[in-house]
């Protein structure tokens, strides 16, 4: 015979692997053409050989000095490497420049010039004019390193058919590079460019922020009226060291004054941010993991020491890599967490996995762009310009939290319409106990209208659903059964399962668990020859220690008594 619910479930099962894999391809993708940056017109490009100089001389904003004598550097790129082989540094000034020829078969008007994101700071000039500049240099370095320098250039200070000169004086602290698109375009495609970009990096930010501190708001509101539920406060938590790091890519702000303490702040916050959010999954998902979990947070502890005492600015550049490794080792072992709970199907992971996987490779993808600006590691590729994909991955955690918030807020209005119900009935039970008492008093030795298990205190559709979980528990009391789970089944707020359960068989929900598998496990006892801790683990026992702890309180003697005992009989 085939078995039609095997071949059902395989079919499902292949079904969202593909989908899973689809997802996982589409967050690739869009990894991808979020760095590569949306398409404009150029009229000249500017990517290529730049003459560099590690000195700072306001000489070379002119466009006849002579820069035949300077190295040169390909650009988009990092220019950390070079100042270090040549001044052994990784801070300080530099100046960058260009010569391009303009055609005079343009039409002379305004053009915009687009150079990437430069770190920190900047100050540029086109033919000795200075058309832009972001950040702070020295005493006051002030780093805007992710935001797109997009400059507009008056017609009144090009040279059409001739060359111009464009000079880029650079503060950097550890992080030197100009990533993403380098070119002169019409004055229509840039505003559409510009536009684009700082949506993309900056607008795109600060909406992520808004929504945060709303979920954020909202979970604190959870958790201070339901603090049992560890779920809330862990998910508080993550919310909380995310909001620095979508800040940090994104603010106009100098709220850190200088580049060491920006980093040390990045350092325990993003820490912060992989530490509580694989607590958070571990949590929703009912992953029994204390050792990985004490793990967790005695790393976030010396994290916390080790960036605020021993990180300092001769040895950033060492430490902070490894920081970022450990963090990317423990992002990529929640993403383990989100797929294993998909395949287990777990409550809540159909709402949260896929987004919960979206936003691991977002996070990820931007450990490994930090990777690159602290160490020797590049990830600059012709098609591919890193740019921080934080504020997606944010969208996406938002998204899947949204939808978890939906099914609760669908749940809490079931049991609003259970509670009308009851009080519904409730009411009439008692006017039609009131008549019965007055009609005569010989009934008041009998029993009440109420059964022993008071089933009619709860309306008929939630007796429906708690006989549901009865059969299930039934037909599966020796698997693992969880209380998320059987809510998340059969459409019951998890916090009232067990009111509900209780009040219509009297019984606690584990307690009628707990005694499904005690007698399965004494009828074995009695008939077959088993050992006592296959016995246990095949009726549904964890751990043999919690077999011999919960038997003797339902047949008064323990596993190897009962056998015995029996056995003589």
């Amino acid at each position: 015979m085939i078995d039609k619910a095997l071949i059902i479930t395989t079919f499902r099962r292949l079904f969202f692997t593909c989908l899973l894999m689809g997802f996982v391809s589409m967050i690739c993708i869009l990894i991808f053409f979020y760095g590569k940056g949306p398409n404009i017109n150029e009229i000249v490009s500017l990517e290529g050989n730049w003459r560099i100089s590690l000195d700072d001389d306001e000489r070379f904003l002119d466009p006849n000095f002579d820069d035949s004598s300077w190295d040169s550097v390909n650009l988009p790129g990092s220019m950390i490497h070079y100042s270090l082989s040549k001044k052994g540094r990784v801070e300080g000034v530099l100046w960058l420049r260009k010569q391009f020829y303009l055609p005079s078969d343009i039409e002379k008007t305004r053009l915009g010039l687009i150079l990437g994101r430069i770190g920190n700071a900047d100050m540029t000039y086109v033919n000795g004019v200075m058309v832009g500049g972001m950040g702070g240099f020295p005493p006051h370095e002030f780093s805007m390193w992710n935001h797109p320098r997009n400059y507009l250039i008056h017609a009144s200070d090009l040279r059409y058919g001739e060359n111009n000169m464009i000079a880029i004086r650079i503060s950097y602290n550890n992080f030197c590079e100009i990533l993403g698109r380098l070119a002169i375009s019409d004055y229509k495609n840039f505003k559409h460019f510009k536009t684009a970009t700082t949506f993309s990096t900056i607008t795109a930010g600060y909406i992520a922020i808004a929504i945060g501190q709303v979920l954020l708001i909202i979970f604190c509101i959870f958790y201070l009226v339901r603090p049992s539920s560890e779920e809330y406060y862990y998910y508080c938590l993550p919310l909380f060291f995310g909001q620095p790091i979508i800040f940090e890519i994104c603010t106009y702000w100098n709220v850190y004054h200088n580049t060491l303490w920006r980093i040390k702040i990045l350092s325990i916050t993003l820490t912060g941010l992989c530490v509580t959010h694989t607590i958070f999954l571990h949590r929703i998902y009912e992953f029994e993991r204390k050792g990985i979990e004490a793990f967790l947070k005695v790393y976030f502890i010396i994290d916390i020491l080790f960036s605020l005492l021993v990180i300092n600015t001769n040895n950033i550049r060492t430490y902070a890599p490894v920081i970022i490794i450990f963090s990317i080792g423990i992002f990529l072992y929640s993403l383990t967490c989100n797929i294993e709970a998909i395949i287990r199907k777990k409550p809540y992971s159909r709402f949260f996995g896929l987004f919960g996987i979206g936003f691991l490779l977002f996070v990820t993808h931007d450990c490994f762009v930090y990777l690159s600006k602290l160490s020797s590691f590049d990830v600059y590729f012709s098609a591919y310009k890193p740019g921080m994909t934080s504020n997606l991955a944010t969208v996406l955690l938002y998204l899947g939290t949204a939808l978890v918030l939906v099914k609760r807020l669908i749940h809490i209005m079931d049991e609003v319409e259970d509670l009308n119900a009851s009080l519904e009935n409730y009411i009439i039970e008692n006017t039609i106990l009131s008549k019965k008492l007055t009609i005569s008093t010989e009934k008041e030795d009998e029993p009440t209208v109420f059964s022993k298990t008071d089933d009619k205190k709860i309306s008929s559709r939630a007796q429906e659903k708690i006989v549901k979980v009865m059969h299930f528990i039934d037909e599966n009391y020796s698997t693992e059964i969880s209380r998320l789970k059987l809510a998340d089944s059969f459409g019951i707020h998890p916090d009232s399962l067990g009111k509900k359960f209780k009040t219509f068989t009297g019984k606690k929900l584990g307690d009628y668990i707990y005694e499904l598998r005690i007698k399965e496990a004494a009828r074995r006892l009695k008939e077959e020859d088993t050992n006592i801790i296959d016995i246990a683990f095949d009726v549904g026992f964890e751990s043999i220690r919690t077999f011999q702890r919960i038997f003797p309180k339902y047949m008064g003697q323990t596993p190897d008594q009962y056998r015995k005992q029996h056995r003589k009989n």
